[in-house]
């Protein structure tokens, strides 16, 4: 059985830097290229809003948010 209610979780930036190396910073143990698939993947939130960008600047009293498992994606068909 799936949980839907996964909470993301949800750090407080603490001074200026760029989302990659803040990531690296959280998230030690966790690839370049993996964190790069998260982003690509729409699983990162700056402020409420989703990025894809790795140089996105960060400024102090920013959240960043990631969300656990896959993203759910729409079901798109031109034919139906």
């Amino acid at each position: 059985m799936k949980s839907d209610n996964i909470k993301p979780l949800v750090f407080k930036v603490r001074e200026d830097s760029e989302l990659m190396s803040f990531l690296t910073e959280c998230l030690n143990g966790i690839s370049r290229s993996k964190l790069k698939s998260m982003l690509s993947a729409k699983r990162i939130s700056v402020d409420g809003t989703v990025t894809t960008q790795f140089n996105y600047p960060l400024s102090k009293g920013m959240s960043v948010s990631i969300e656990r498992g896959a993203r759910k994606s729409e079901f798109k068909s031109r034919y139906i």
